[in-house]
């Protein structure tokens, strides 16, 4: 997905470090999953989606019958490398490839798929020998519309993602 920020909006963008939002706990905090063994999780006949480090299908790799997370999270393939980011809005399992940024704040599911893009855009950065870590992950920067006060103007994002042509079916 690529974001065109009209002019008058540019000044609105102002870097924040994700260190600062999941280190200092002011809007995620990181886990990651214990590795849970799929031998006899009867994959592909479960209700929920097994999240990996894969960057397809949201990051699913199947399904399984039980879950090990709640949804509402942002799920990052952190271990194996690719940086892919993907909303989860529904319960899931994963393993120990996966970490998850847990919101502090009403994530709503458009403001995350601002923010899921916009981590994204850093996957170029990583690859199987250069993993998306906890500490890369901690020192990510990126660029978030502000509001006068400085703060993230959480409305503008699920708003600006509202606009967008497919958005109706979110």
């Amino acid at each position: 997905m690529q974001f065109y920020v009209d002019q008058e909006l540019e000044g609105r963008f102002r870097e924040v470090c994700m260190k600062m939002c999941i280190n200092r706990s002011q809007f995620f905090r990181q886990r990651m999953q214990e590795f849970v063994d799929a031998n006899g999780a009867a994959a592909g006949r479960g209700p929920f989606p097994n999240i990996t480090a894969s960057t397809l299908r949201n990051g699913s790799s199947g399904m399984f019958n039980w879950s090990t997370e709640s949804g509402g999270v942002l799920t990052v393939a952190a271990v194996f490398g690719t940086g892919a980011c993907f909303y989860q809005a529904k319960p899931f399992s994963t393993n120990g490839a996966v970490r998850k940024l847990i919101p502090k704040f009403a994530m709503k599911p458009h403001t995350s798929l601002f923010l899921t893009a916009l981590i994204n855009k850093e996957s170029f950065k990583y690859n199987y020998g250069r993993a998306f870590s906890q500490s890369r992950i901690k020192n990510t920067v990126i660029s978030l519309p502000v509001k006068e006060n400085g703060e993230p103007d959480w409305e503008f994002m699920e708003n600006y993602i509202k606009t967008l042509e497919y958005s109706g079916s979110i």
